[in-house]
């Protein structure tokens, strides 16, 4: 964990669209839609350009974003859109997937029901996708993709590319971009910009995961442009996430084994699946085992080695998506009896180069607002309560990461909660092992216009991959009053997870 002994401050303060100078800047230039646009379907692109800072005494420097506005089905659409913000930090709506393929048709599904009666606006933030600059490190992907052969357990998992990634960083600032420009304020302060310049009066927020964040940071600078807010996946940043880690993931693994056991069909499938995985776990750890590995980078057959606390990590990010829950007692009971070959089904992203994001932005935010302020005592006290499912959500960074990325920390008055009383609907999966639902109920305490509800069945953002969920997301756009919401009555989110559905 990281011991931050950092010997610069801020020295700039991020640009703040509300100043006068700045906001008569703001620009949209059309341009030929690099979306695909389904039959019956109409979209507007555009690229925006949005200050870095605010220093009026400074030359002029922007950044240019890529703005894509999904048209409303009715033909009187409601003058307020909805904008929608990607999480990451450093995930791309347009690059969808690793290492660089193009995909937005999902994009159309998952914004329907709200483009019944409203334009959904998509964008990448800055150093994202196809934003001007963007952050990829192309070093680390070819490390990623030159890999002969799964990396082992000896390695952590952000070290496998520290020097890529150190590389990566010197060649960003020889061509001179402020890494330290890359923040959640200066994401929000963005929105405020594109805003402005698609000659909106108001606009509602649709955040996602990091996007959360993005939304509650917005709330809190420029709360008088938004209408209403969605928050799926709620990332507050008061919330010292890292800290929290070991928790989190205990607290992921104990909901679906608790759910297993007042269930009857999964109690007498599996029995008490959650004891006999912990002694799994302690038993990996103490010999680690060889699983086969399908990754089409690797020949068929290829190996990897696994010991209990990377397991846990794999299995932690494949509970992100709620249709992989059903299968994990299934999975497990497979392994308890010797058969650890559907253990090779979790494994997947053995690098930070997988990840459908562009790793210096990532880097950028995750150095600057999280790592400093993670206490090395508390993280060992965490550990230590969680046991065997802790490691894997406090070791994927180190220190090593993010000294090979330094940019300055963050400035303590961003750690506060966000206050507002703009209408707000919250949503958590409650599987979700990265925001868990207490931080959805915890940053709701300060929202006083705002309601919490909970997926039963869901994982990691339900609104983006559920039509239940999504329907009550365009529910509350066309009617913000928290109070008055009608809940959905789909098995997403009156149930737990159907442990008799899995169909090998």
């Amino acid at each position: 964990m990281v011991r931050w002994v950092l010997a610069f401050s801020l020295a700039m303060m991020v640009f703040a669209a509300g100043a006068a100078g700045n906001r008569a800047s703001a620009t949209a230039n059309k341009v030929p839609c690099w979306i695909d646009v389904p039959a019956g379907e109409t979209a507007e692109c555009y690229r925006v350009r949005v200050p870095v800072y605010s220093d009026d005494d400074a030359p002029p420097h922007f950044y240019r974003l890529p703005v894509a506005v999904l048209k409303a089905r009715a033909a009187n659409p409601a003058a307020d859109p909805v904008i929608v913000i990607q999480g990451g930090p450093g995930a791309s709506f347009f690059h969808s997937a690793y290492p660089e393929q193009v995909s937005t048709e999902y994009l159309w599904a998952m914004t329907e029901p709200v483009r019944e009666t409203r334009d959904v606006v998509i964008y990448d933030q800055r150093g994202v996708g196809l934003a001007e600059p963007a952050l990829n490190c192309h070093e680390a992907d070819g490390r990623a993709a030159s890999a002969a052969s799964p990396p082992g357990v000896e390695v952590p998992f952000y070290d496998r590319e520290r020097d890529e990634l150190a590389r990566c960083y010197d060649r960003l600032v020889a061509a001179g971009i402020d890494l330290s420009s890359f923040t959640t304020p200066a994401n929000a302060d963005d929105l405020a910009v594109i805003i402005e310049a698609l000659g909106y009066d108001q606009v509602n927020l649709w955040g996602m995961s990091y996007g959360t964040r993005v939304a509650l940071v917005m709330l809190r600078r420029h709360g008088n442009l938004i209408r209403s807010v969605v928050l799926d996946g709620v990332y507050p940043p008061h919330i010292r996430a890292d800290e929290q880690a070991p928790w989190a993931t205990h607290r992921a693994f104990t909901r679906i084994f608790d759910d297993c056991a007042r269930d009857a069909w999964c109690t007498k499938a599996y029995g008490d699946i959650g004891d006999r995985f912990a002694e799994l776990l302690e038993s990996l750890n103490e010999k680690p085992q060889a699983i086969s590995v399908d990754d089409p980078r690797w020949p068929i057959g290829s190996e990897a080695v696994l010991d209990g606390d990377l397991l846990i990590f794999h299995m932690y990010d494949a509970l992100y998506y709620g249709d992989a829950i059903p299968y994990v007692p299934a999975l497990i009971d497979d392994a308890l009896n010797y058969d650890l070959s559907g253990l090779g089904w979790f494994y997947w992203y053995p690098f930070i180069a997988d990840w459908a994001l562009d790793e210096g932005t990532f880097l950028s935010v995750t150095c600057r607002e999280e790592m400093p302020r993670i206490r090395d005592d508390v993280v060992a006290k965490e550990i230590q309560k969680y046991g065997v499912y802790a490691m894997a959500g406090s070791t994927i960074m180190t220190d090593d990461i993010c000294d090979a990325w330094p940019v300055p920390p963050l400035e303590p008055a961003e750690w506060e909660p966000v206050e507002s009383d703009v209408p707000a609907l919250l949503i958590s999966g409650a599987y979700d092992p990265v925001t868990p639902p207490d931080w959805g109920e915890d940053a709701a305490r300060y929202l006083l216009n705002g309601r919490h509800v909970e997926f039963l069945g869901a994982g990691h953002v339900p609104s983006a991959a559920n039509r239940c969920a999504s329907d009550l997301v365009a529910a509350f756009f066309d009617d913000p009053d928290p109070a008055a919401l009608s809940l959905p009555d789909c098995r997403l989110f009156t149930e737990a997870a159907d442990f008799s559905s899995v169909d090998w």
